[in-house]
Order: structure tokens, then sequence, then C-alpha cells
């Protein structure tokens, strides 16, 4: 009987497997031009630089999380404008995603 309540599900062999697909089917990532946010505040300004100049390969399911992150932060970027906030033009808002070219 299956159990569906184990925390390692991810560590199966069929999960490596269809991760392992999943990976090998996608593009490769492009890099942004500039440093995101997340990364400014680490301690470790040896970590800030690699992931600077270093560029990450991150498995498809991880990418997927960063879609759902950049999807949301439009969403949030409508709402706030429906809401009355007004915010600088496109071309000063670079830094951000949803708002530049990929």
């Amino acid at each position: 009987m299956p159990d569906f309540n184990a925390t390692e599900l991810s560590a199966a062999p069929i999960s490596v497997a269809l991760n392992a697909l999943i990976d090998a089917s996608v593009l490769p990532e492009t890099t942004r031009g500039y440093l995101g946010a997340s990364a400014v505040g680490h301690p470790c300004m040896r970590r800030i630089q690699y992931d600077w100049l270093c560029d990450p390969e991150h498995p498809a399911r991880i990418r997927d999380v960063f879609d759902r992150g950049h999807y949301f932060e439009q969403r949030s970027h409508e709402h706030l404008i429906h809401a009355g906030f007004k915010f600088a033009p496109d071309e000063r808002l670079r830094g951000s995603r949803h708002l530049r070219e990929c």
C-alpha cells in the first residue's frame, strides 16, 4: 500500500526519473542583467559575487517556483495600480522581470 504521508516522496526513484526527464526537456535559462534583491542581503559577500558572476543552473521545478513568483508579482503590481498607486515609468523599472523583455 502506498504511503501518501511520506515526507521524502521526491527521493523516490520514479520522482527522480520524472524530474530528470522534465529537466532534460526544458530550454536553458537566460540570465538576468541585474542582481536580485534576495541576494543583496545575504551575509556572505563571496556568495553574492559568485551568484552575480556565474550563471546558476536551476532544475525545472525551481524555475516553475520563480515563474509563479513573477506571475504574482505582476498581479500585485496590477492590484496596486487599480487601488490608485502610481509607479515610475517602465524604463525606470528595468530591474522588474515583469516589466522588461526577457
